[in-house]
């Protein structure tokens, strides 16, 4: 089934967050380029939210969206901008037919599990991209596919181990526990796995390059947050070693939420009414939470709140 019937992407405050985020950490990329003259790839599903957001925040001129969904005549009706180009098929069929040649900002947007096909998008994608160039990948991450496939034929969790052990052997080389396959243990297993299918097709990269040629790449930061199911986002920056100082210039670690390199942003939505969202609003920026008179809000929600309010969508109700 097509992401876009179980999702409706316009309607995730976490995500939305999360989105705005990562716009600010890709308006870093200037030292390597002009941001607007990027290409971006991504799944803009029937809402293209992302795509709007982009365009209209960074000014991107060229976009490409890549579907599966057989409605076509539908993406086309809601196809926002001219500048988006749609290509029907899946990842690993379309991916290739990108031109590489180009600086290009890649969301893999998946709303399923990790998956071999899953990796080898990343690592098409690492072996193909220019230096200057973005990956960010997000999976969902409460549990391995592989226990749903063991409990669907009534096989025990011991089944389950054997086959993501199987199948991700070449990516991880620790040994895997039934804890290891759900929750933050998963989470942290998936990271490991993308980084090191990654790492791979950078070294067989740089088999036969040396000096600036040199091919780097760095783990910008993490993202984790749940509007229904939690989710993870990596995001990575792909240079030449004769673009350090390029990537040097960017200083991601510069953004208000990433307080350093390669940070763990935990995306957490507070539960606050309109009228108490108003009135800390009115206090804010400041340095000093604790000084905030945020009324009956529970401390803990204050501080997601102010830890991510520039990012979060505006709300408002319609009464009849």
């Amino acid at each position: 089934m097509s992401s876009f019937r179980k999702v409706n992407y316009s309607l995730r405050p976490a995500k939305h967050a999360q989105r705005r985020m990562v716009s600010e950490l890709l308006g870093c990329l200037y030292p390597f380029k002009a941001v607007r003259d990027y290409q971006y790839i991504g799944f803009g599903s029937l809402w293209f939210e992302d795509f709007r957001l982009f365009h209209k925040l960074l000014g991107f001129k060229k976009m490409v969206s890549i579907e599966r969904s057989e409605a076509k005549d539908r993406f086309l009706h809601n196809k926002p901008f001219k500048a988006i180009n749609l290509l029907f098929g899946d990842s690993g069929a379309k991916l290739p037919e990108i031109d590489w040649a180009k600086e290009s900002i890649v969301w893999l947007d998946f709303d399923s599990p990790l998956s071999l096909e899953t990796l080898r998008d990343v690592q098409l994608i690492s072996a193909s991209c220019k230096s200057g160039s973005c990956l960010a990948i997000t999976l969902k991450v409460d549990e391995a596919a592989e226990i749903l496939e063991a409990a669907k034929a009534q096989e025990e969790i011991e089944h389950a181990i054997a086959q993501f052990t199987s199948r991700f052997k070449d990516y991880y080389g620790g040994k895997v526990f039934s804890d290891d396959l759900r929750g933050n243990p998963f989470r942290q297993v998936c990271e490991e796995i993308v980084d090191a299918a990654v790492e791979q097709k950078i070294a067989l990269r740089n088999t036969e390059k040396e000096g600036d040629d040199v091919f780097e790449f760095r783990r910008i930061c993490r993202f984790s947050y749940s509007d229904a199911t939690p989710m993870l986002t990596v995001l990575y920056v792909f240079y030449t070693r004769g673009d350090q100082g390029k990537f040097d210039e960017c200083s991601f670690d510069t953004v208000d939420f990433l307080p350093n390199m390669d940070h763990e942003v935990k995306i957490q939505m507070p539960v606050m009414t309109l009228k108490e969202i108003r009135e800390i609003e009115e206090q804010l920026p400041t340095d000093n939470i604790d000084a905030l008179d945020a009324g009956y809000v529970p401390t803990s929600d204050v501080k997601k709140f102010v830890s991510i309010y520039r990012y979060l969508p505006n709300f408002s109700v319609l009464e009849t």
